[in-house]
């Protein structure tokens, strides 16, 4: 019977507090400035009349805080000149849920079932990791492209992303890294496969450049990153002789891409916007770095000599963690590779900064945000997490490496903290209560505690993340 089938949900409300703000007050900046979103409500009277959005609402529709006060203001028949007189008050509730009919009841903040540091094992990390795997390859469609992002909410593929090549490379490229785990082959090298096919057709030479090309992609913004993820899923490939013609072009194109004086180009020609130099430099870097492990190579090390001198400076100058998430990864091998200590002093400082803006006991009164790196948005800390985790477990490698036991014992312990936070964001069952799509929703990555997006980059950079927090705190399991 279909009532067998249900579940029960259940949320408590908690008594109201005034915020001491009125309408106005609350829309003149972000509200998250005056509630926590998913773990505060609101209740807005006017008129006589209230109305209310509870932290579970915040979850079950995805909306924005900003959007949720402005729909609770208009419910009310309040105008732009009567917003001085809503009266704001938030309040707390409780929320459970049935795992499963007749079972038992779970608790949830935001929408989540808690995750503890102590949940941080060998077996979750490779459990979680193998789900998301199987939930990457789930969203790559016949042609071998991977949908772009699902809102759950609205149970509806988003189309703003779908042209985006970049998104594509990325999910191709984790692919390719897993499939190459012991014993994942089989399953996960005809996926793989299928995404650098479509990549690998679109590689193009550079004009008057013998030996070099690009990643030319529809939409002509050709983006060096484009280039670097296709390099490095050719590359991490189970069988990376499959790709070895395309993948060097894509090497002397990167090469070509460097100016004397170290900087890169972010994007190919004939595109003629240019990218900042936070994340594309650093990609291409990394995929030069996973091209020396395989081939060594001194046309490769000279790149990072150059590169080296011009972008320690540029973070001196302004220390981006996005920055230091990729240029961590690329640094921390290639200073293995070379020994040289000011390659390990540049990672070292990039991975000591991003520790410092780790959430933390010390630093959140938020469990639920432990762990996670969200240096210019902290309300919105989510699964941008995981390319910083990426450096964090690179850092690590490189610390023990080198003997340094005060940065081993804090990085292992970074690391810890933000796989537990990866772990927090994966869908499981019990947080599906209501969604229409269980199939396009359970194993994939939040996009942050605060947006339920399931975007494709998200599980591509948690699915590799997890896969080094396994690996660096766990090396015994591998």
């Amino acid at each position: 019977a279909l009532a067998d089938q249900l579940v029960i949900e259940m949320e408590a409300i908690g008594d109201p507090v005034p915020l001491g703000v009125n309408g106005r007050e609350l829309l003149a900046g972000p509200v998250e400035r005056c509630i926590e979103p998913g773990v505060d409500g609101l209740r807005l009277t006017f008129g006589g009349m209230s109305a209310r959005f509870s932290p579970s609402e915040f979850v079950a529709y995805n909306m924005p805080t900003n959007k949720a006060v402005t729909n609770l203001i208009h419910s009310l028949g309040a105008t732009r000149d009567t917003l001085d007189q809503v009266e704001i008050t938030r309040f707390r509730s409780t929320h459970w849920v049935e795992r499963a009919p007749g079972q038992d009841v779970v608790f949830l903040q935001r929408g989540m079932v808690p995750v503890s540091p102590g949940a941080v094992t060998a077996e979750s990390l490779a459990a979680a990791a193998e789900r998301m795997a199987r939930y990457v390859v789930y969203r790559q469609q016949p042609t071998g492209r991977f949908t772009a992002a699902y809102d759950p909410a609205e149970d509806k593929y988003l189309d703003e992303y779908i042209t985006d090549e970049f998104l594509q490379a990325e999910a191709a490229r984790v692919l390719a890294a897993y499939a190459r785990r012991p014993g994942r082959t089989a399953a996960f090298r005809s996926p793989a496969a299928m995404a650098i096919d479509l990549l690998a057709r679109r590689v193009v030479s550079l004009p008057g450049k013998d030996g070099a090309g690009y990643v030319r992609t529809p939409d002509e913004r050709n983006r060096l990153g484009t280039t670097a993820f296709t390099c490095l899923a050719m590359t991490e490939f189970p069988e990376p002789a499959q790709y070895r013609f395309e993948r060097d072009k894509l090497v002397g194109g990167m090469i070509w891409a460097q100016a004397s004086n170290g900087r890169f180009v972010t994007a190919f020609p004939p595109a003629d916007i240019l990218a900042t130099q936070e994340t594309y430099p650093g990609q291409a870097l990394l995929a030069l770095a996973h091209v020396y492990d395989e081939q060594p190579q001194q046309a490769v090390m000279d790149v990072f000599d150059r590169a080296h001198g011009f972008y320690r400076e540029l973070f001196e100058t302004y220390p981006s963690p996005q920055f230091a998430g990729w240029h961590i990864q690329a640094y921390a091998r290639m200073a293995i590779h070379s020994k040289r200590d000011d390659f390990a002093a540049f990672v070292f400082r990039m991975a000591d900064a991003l520790a410092d803006v780790q959430l933390r006991e010390s630093n959140c009164p938020w469990p639920d945000k432990w762990g996670g790196i969200a240096p210019y948005h902290p309300s919105a800390v989510g699964s941008t997490t995981a390319s910083y985790l990426c450096g964090l477990c690179d850092a690590l490698r490189l610390a023990r490496h080198r003997k340094d036991a005060a940065r081993i014992e804090a990085y292992e312990a970074a690391v810890r903290l933000g796989a537990r936070f990866l772990l927090q964001l994966e869908f499981k069952p019990e947080e599906a209560y209501y969604v229409r799509s269980r199939l396009d929703t359970i194993g994939g990555m939040r996009d942050s505690l605060i947006d339920s997006t399931v975007r494709i980059d998200a599980c591509s950079h948690a699915l590799l993340a997890l896969m080094q927090a396994r690996d660096v705190l766990y090396p015994e399991a591998r």
